[in-house]
């Protein structure tokens, strides 16, 4: 379900719940409880699981960064590294990345570009992946 998530991500509602009722089975089965008057939800906090949308957008920051410090072979002209510094951006914004169409806007870059530039400098500029992934986590609340 998580193989090539950071650049497959669903952005339509009814996709997204689809595979969200993926996680919700496997917490009934995990928990081995299949009561009608039990909550997935809580079964879930209980397991200490993120949503599968939380886990995707985890996923595409975190190979935005690899591409921002040059850990992964991406060539793309589309991803512009953005010419006005200041001191917020400290030389790791990009460009936004202007879609038309909705399948286009919901693609990896037009999506993950502006969650990108958000993103505190100190986040943006962590020693690791592992590095960039807790801070993420930790800072932006990226659970729900």
């Amino acid at each position: 379900m998580e193989y090539c998530s950071s650049v497959w991500d669903p952005y339509e509602k009814g996709d997204v719940a689809t595979l969200e009722k993926v996680q919700c089975r496997a917490a009934r089965f995990v928990k081995g409880d299949y009561k009608r008057e039990s909550t997935v939800t809580q079964m879930i906090c209980d397991l200490g699981w993120q949503s599968l949308e939380a886990r995707r957008a985890v996923s595409r920051l975190s190979l935005m960064y690899k591409i921002a410090h040059s850990l992964v072979d991406v060539e793309s002209q589309i991803l512009v590294r953005s010419g006005c510094a200041t001191r917020q951006s400290q030389g790791q914004h990009y460009r936004n990345i202007l879609a038309l169409k909705s399948c286009h806007r919901a693609s990896f870059y037009p999506r993950t570009v502006p969650e990108w530039n958000h993103l505190p400098p100190h986040i943006q500029n962590a020693s690791s992946v592992d590095c960039f992934k807790s801070t993420l986590m930790r800072d932006q609340n990226i659970n729900d």
